[in-house]
C-alpha cells in the first residue's frame, strides 16, 4: 500500500504530530509534603470467644464505627480470693485510634513519627475456672489524605 500526501493533508499530518508530541509529554507530579491521616482500628479476631465450653471467654465490645470491629476485648472469672481482684474486674485489650476525630492531624513526609492507635493491657487476677485470652488479630486502616485539601490533584474532601 501507498501513501501520497497533498498539500492539505501535509498541514494536517504535522499538526496531528506535534498535537501528539505535546500530549505525550512526560506528566510530574507536585511532591506532596504534608498529609491528613486516620486511624481505625479493632480486633479482627479472638480466641477463644465466650459460648458454649467457653462460659468465661472472651467477650468484643464498644465496635468501631468505620471497620464494625470491637475495641475492647474482655475475658475471665475475677478472683474471689480476699485482696486479689477489689474490684472484681475482668481482665481485658482495648484499642484506641485518637486520630479518628476532626480535626486530623498532620503527618510530614519524611518527618518525626506521629502517634497511630494505642493499645492498652488491663491486667487483673482471675479464678482458676475461667478462660483466658490465647490469642488476637489487631487490624488498623491508615488513611491518608493531601494537606493542604486538592494539593494532589485531587479535589478537595
Amino acid at each position: 500500500m501507498k501513501f501520497s500526501f497533498t498539500k492539505s493533508t501535509k498541514g494536517v499530518f504535522a499538526a496531528l504530530l506535534v498535537a501528539g508530541a505535546v500530549t505525550t509529554a512526560p506528566a510530574q507530579a507536585a511532591l506532596i509534603d504534608q498529609w491528613e491521616y486516620e486511624v481505625d482500628s479493632g480486633f479482627a479476631s479472638f480466641d477463644p470467644a465466650q459460648g458454649p465450653g467457653h462460659t468465661y471467654g472472651v467477650v468484643g465490645s464498644n465496635n468501631n464505627a468505620e471497620l464494625g470491629l470491637p475495641t475492647v476485648l474482655k475475658w475471665g472469672l475475677p478472683s474471689t480470693q480476699p485482696n486479689a481482684n477489689p474490684g472484681q474486674q475482668q481482665s481485658g485489650l482495648s484499642v484506641t485510634s485518637h486520630v479518628s476525630s476532626p480535626p486530623a492531624p498532620i503527618l510530614n513526609t519524611n518527618g518525626p513519627a506521629e502517634n497511630g492507635a494505642v493499645l492498652t493491657h488491663d491486667n487483673f487476677t482471675l479464678a482458676q475456672t475461667g478462660d483466658s485470652l490465647t490469642d488476637a488479630v489487631l487490624m488498623s486502616q491508615l488513611k491518608l489524605y493531601a494537606f493542604p485539601p486538592g494539593n494532589d490533584g485531587s479535589p478537595p474532601r
